[in-house]
Parts: C-alpha cells; sequence; structure tokens
C-alpha cells in the first residue's frame, strides 16, 4: 500500500520560485541584450536541473508497504526495511511529524515524514512487527 507524504509548504514555494526563474531568467536576458541569449539560456537550465531534485521531493517522495518491507523514498534515495526487524517507533520533532525508526541487529536509525494517512500506516507497520516498541 502506498502512502503519500506531507508536503512541506515552504519547499513547494521555493519549487515554485525556482520555476519561475527557469522560465524568466532567458527571457530577462534576452531583453536586456540580444546576444546574452545564452546565458541567460545556461542559467535557466541550471536552474531546472536544481528544480528537477526538488520537484521529485514534493510529487514523487512516498513509502510504501509491500512484501512486508517499509519501501520509503523515491527514486534517489530508496530505504527497504523488512518489518520484522523493526524493532521501536518513536515520534520526534516539534509536532511529532517524523518517525524514527530503529531496526536491525545493529539498532540501525532511520528518520521519515509522517505520511498523510497516519492510522492506517501505524496499523500496517504493527501489523507486520507485532513486538516493535512504540515511544513518546
Amino acid at each position: 500500500m502506498e502512502f503519500h507524504v506531507k508536503k512541506n509548504p515552504i519547499m513547494i514555494l521555493f519549487t515554485v520560485i525556482m520555476l519561475l526563474l527557469v522560465v524568466i531568467s532567458p527571457i530577462i536576458s534576452f531583453t536586456l541584450n540580444e546576444k546574452g541569449w545564452l546565458a541567460g539560456l545556461v542559467v535557466g537550465i541550471l536552474f531546472l536541473a536544481v528544480e528537477i531534485i526538488s520537484i521529485s521531493e514534493i510529487f514523487v517522495f512516498q513509502h510504501k508497504i509491500v512484501n512486508d518491507e517499509l519501501v520509503t523514498g523515491h527514486w534517489l534515495t530508496k530505504k527497504k526495511i523488512p518489518l520484522v526487524s523493526i524493532r521501536a517507533i518513536r515520534f520526534v520533532g516539534k509536532s511529532k511529524r517524523n518517525l524514527e525508526i530503529t531496526y536491525g541487529n545493529n539498532f540501525e536509525v532511520h528518520m521519515i515524514t509522517m505520511p498523510k494517512e497516519k492510522e492506517k500506516f501505524m496499523e500496517l507497520l504493527l501489523q507486520g512487527s507485532p513486538y516493535v516498541r512504540i515511544e513518546n
């Protein structure tokens, strides 16, 4: 089952501003200097490269529980955690929006953002790992 992550409003604002810069920078460069369109195009392409990472972070990032594994992340940072190996789940942050998952024999720690469907997500985690300790 897929769980989408709550969006950070600051990251969305940053992404919108960067998209505007991608469009506006070549136009401004061309209107100021007709020979400077190449520089504006290069700056626009650089902004677009940064923008691809931001867009993937906002729109593609999700958590999945598939085949008794928690798969978290997106195409750049994908992490697979077997549900049976989860030892403890701790709510962290000022508003308790993040989860710190301790798993494995070496007690590795992985931090994830709370999905929109919090109750269903926690229910599936507890079904796959009934001996998990939940800390507040």
